[in-house]
């Protein structure tokens, strides 16, 4: 999947649950600025299923793990490549 294609995928995903993210920004966007609480957090990971048509493992969900758009791409890359086999 194309890189850019997932960063405005995720970027689409943050705006869902009311993050509004400046995607012509090419700099990494650290999320911890922008999600407030645990129940955004998850929104936002439920939001990322359904766009992606994944599911994240529990052992993943850890705030840690998406705290930049950089960060969730290569989640999103390697989940999609397992997901391919």
């Amino acid at each position: 999947m194309d890189k850019l294609l997932i960063r405005d995928n995720i970027i689409q995903a943050l705006a869902k649950v009311f993050i509004f993210v400046d995607s012509t920004e090419n700099e990494d966007v650290d999320l911890e600025t922008y999600i407030e609480d645990s129940i955004q957090f998850m929104s936002f990971i439920v939001e990322l299923e359904q766009i992606f048509n994944i599911e994240f493992p529990p052992e993943l969900l850890l705030f840690d793990n998406f705290k930049t758009i950089n960060n969730i791409s290569l989640i999103i890359e390697e989940m999609s490549a397992l997901n391919a086999y």
